[in-house]
């Protein structure tokens, strides 16, 4: 019957649009729950109906909260509807879950990576205490593990820093990054082809968490890398000559506090692989074919068609 120019905006419909329509015409729920809303409604005030869709003149949908009461109104009785447009709201609450789940990702990588590093200067560093070894080759191992410890502490404070200021991913090279990190452990490694992503310093822990587990628990002295565009897409195949994974576990592989070999650990670093890959909106799998050793493929959309939300963005 009536409507005021901010609805009238909101819907992309001219007052005499909206005149004569029907309720079914812009609210984007089936008949059935629109009316069942309709009966639910107070004479005389006004009572939260909630959450609903509106359907914009162009097809979009809109997320508002509406209030609504049944009012005498010439003569007739009509339903006098207020709604409100919440749709940034809904959207700055989305980007507060999502920095809220990066953010405790960020403290499990901080915790499990350089627990992994400080455990292994702890052995170190005790072997040197009780007199066993004066190897010089075990105190620089010692000496570059808590030095990567205060790296990681250092790259997960500027991701931090990063997440809260809204600025998108980086341009990495994967074939770079791959190698940054695999020289850094006691393996022979091959790494064939190339591409490049966007993602944060967050992935650096996805490389360091499959070649860390090959290593450690799968004692593995080799890794292969092999980097294939296809449509694209990545496909980051990272392969080593280990024990591989148990047949009994692989199906629970990336579940949380799942781990394997007489090295186990917290059974988290391939929960935040996981975790990691699906918020860059990539994949990650172990390949089943492979029966000697273990093989984990991970699938990232290519940079040129890539475009990653980090944080909230004003």
């Amino acid at each position: 019957i009536e409507s005021n120019s901010t609805l009238q905006k909101l819907l992309g419909y001219s007052e005499e649009e909206l005149r004569g329509m029907k309720p079914y015409d812009f609210i984007a729920h089936n008949v059935d729950d629109v009316n069942a809303k309709i009966e639910k409604l107070s004479d005389g005030e006004y009572s939260l109906v909630g959450a609903r869709k509106y359907l914009t003149k162009m097809g979009d949908i809109i997320d508002v909260e509406v209030s609504a009461n049944k009012i005498e109104y010439m003569g007739k009785e009509v339903i006098s509807v207020v709604s409100w447009d919440v749709t940034e709201l809904k959207r700055a609450h989305e980007d507060i879950l999502d920095l809220n789940e990066v953010l405790r990702l960020i403290s499990r990588i901080t915790r499990h990576d350089i627990r992994n590093r400080l455990a292994i200067a702890y052995g170190i560093t005790n072997l040197l205490k009780e007199g066993y070894t004066m190897d010089k080759n075990l105190i620089v191992e010692a000496y570059i593990s808590i030095r990567k410890a205060i790296d990681i502490i250092k790259r997960m404070n500027e991701l931090e820093s990063v997440l809260l200021s809204g600025t998108s991913g980086k341009d990495v090279d994967l074939r770079n990054l791959m190698e940054e990190v695999i020289t850094d452990y006691p393996v022979t490694y091959d790494i064939k082809g190339d591409g490049r992503v966007i993602v944060d310093d967050t992935f650096r822990s996805v490389i360091e968490n499959i070649v860390g587990n090959a290593i450690f628990h799968g004692e593995a002295d080799r890794i292969d890398v092999t980097i294939k565009e296809a449509d694209g897409n990545y496909l980051i195949t990272i392969a080593d000559n280990g024990k591989g994974v148990p047949e009994e576990i692989r199906d629970r592989i990336f579940e949380e506090s799942v781990s394997y070999g007489s090295n186990r650990g917290t059974g988290l670093g391939l929960f935040i692989v996981k975790k990691v890959v699906e918020r860059s909106n990539g994949e990650v799998w172990l390949d089943e074919t492979v029966k000697k050793g273990a093989a984990f493929i991970i699938k990232m959309p290519a940079v040129e068609k890539k475009t990653l939300k980090m944080g909230p963005t004003s």
